[in-house]
């Protein structure tokens, strides 16, 4: 029940005012079960209390030449700065992909970041659930005039590659339990993007390739501005990583491997500055 109900409030995603796009289909979906266990999951079925609640957002527009006009936001302290640049997948050539609208909500997910969303009635009553609440809607969902595209924002499917990302930068890298998206297309400006025979997920094609590479782009800035930001003042980048993400696990609420110049490995102390680079 708890998939189902995170599949169907996809289909509805929250109205982001700041972009044109095509209005919320006219709607409501609503949940009716019988008296037992399961009937705590009866009602309206709407988007997650906790997509309102981002640490950062990047929102804004991707022309069909890839020029980027975007807007980074820490909601936290409320800074924000403008990106305005063109983001080329490769050999410096316009995207075939076309025009695009983007709305990207990310989180930090160690323990002090995480508190404080304890103080919004998300229906969370400590940490662990708020990072399972995060983790249960995120994705980056796909919609074309509107109507969503399979299966693109389910919370197993990272069509945009985060985790593999992260596995090479892991203190600046977003792990895909941390974002939720939404891509915004058409098919009138995105013909190359087309859907399966099975119309779940796009065919495979130099169109498809340049919307990812776009949106890791767009994403990569991201988090190099949340890096500096998370930077204490004053420290060169030389001096190493200062916090890792632990999204789950053991030592999720610590800040990370990294945090310490000792290693303890098997029972010797390892002086890790030497893997330290620019």
């Amino acid at each position: 029940m708890e998939s189902l109900k995170r599949s169907l409030s996809r289909l509805l995603p929250p109205p982001p005012v700041e972009l044109d796009v095509p209005d919320q289909p006219e709607f409501a979906i609503y949940l009716s079960l019988p008296t037992g266990p399961l009937d705590h999951h009866t009602g309206f079925v709407g988007a997650s209390e906790a997509l309102a609640h981002p640490h950062y957002r990047l929102i804004g527009t991707i022309d069909e030449n890839g020029l980027a006009d975007l807007t980074m936001t820490n909601l936290t302290s409320g800074q924000s700065e403008t990106l305005n640049q063109y983001l080329f997948p490769s050999h410096g050539k316009a995207p075939k992909c076309g025009p695009l609208k983007l709305d990207l909500r990310t989180w930090d997910l160690d323990s002090a970041s995480l508190r404080e969303m304890l103080n919004i009635d998300l229906g969370a009553r400590n940490i662990t659930e708020v990072r399972k609440l995060i983790k249960d809607n995120s994705g980056v969902a796909l919609y074309r005039d509107g109507f969503r595209v399979q299966p693109f924002g389910e919370v197993d499917f990272d069509w945009l590659g985060f985790d593999l990302r992260r596995v090479n930068n892991p203190t600046m890298r977003f792990s895909n339990n941390q974002v939720a998206g939404f891509v915004y297309i058409s098919a009138d400006g995105n013909p190359g993007l087309r859907d399966r025979s099975h119309r779940e997920g796009l065919i495979d094609s130099p169109e498809y390739e340049d919307l990812k590479g776009v949106l890791s782009q767009a994403v990569s800035r991201l988090e190099t501005w949340r890096y500096g930001l998370r930077r204490p003042k004053g420290e060169s980048p030389e001096s190493g990583p200062i916090m890792v993400d632990t999204p789950s696990g053991a030592g999720s609420d610590r800040h990370g491997l990294f945090q310490n110049d000792l290693w303890t490995i098997r029972g010797r102390v390892i002086d890790n500055r030497w893997a330290r680079c620019p």
